[in-house]
């Protein structure tokens, strides 16, 4: 049976608010990582190695998070995945050192 137009919409509405907020998260950080780069005093491969590992780290949990929705569900996979991505933007604001930033990235992608 098909949901109301309305219904449709909200979540329509839920799912690309989501994928806004993660998007505008990957977005602040690529600005950022000059000031950490100057900061820290890192090299500039370093930087590259950084946004990398993000895809990486997205490419090859891509196909468990297939799995992991299809076995527990949409709405639960996505709220676990934002409280993830979460954690990881709090970890990359407060890291203090390069392993910490990269362990950031990882969790994030």
């Amino acid at each position: 049976m098909k949901k109301p137009i309305k219904e449709q919409k909200a979540v329509l509405i839920i799912l690309l608010s989501n994928l806004f907020i993660a998007f505008l998260g990957i977005g602040l950080i690529i600005p950022v990582m000059p000031s950490f780069m100057d900061i820290m005093h890192l090299s500039g491969k370093t930087m590259g190695y950084l946004v990398a590992v993000f895809a990486v780290s997205q490419l090859l949990m891509s196909p468990f998070a297939g799995r992991w929705v299809d076995r527990y569900g949409r709405k639960n996979i996505i709220i676990a995945g934002l409280f993830l991505f979460g954690v990881s933007e709090l970890i990359f604001g407060l890291g203090t050192n390069v392993s910490l930033l990269y362990l950031s990235r990882i969790l994030g992608g």
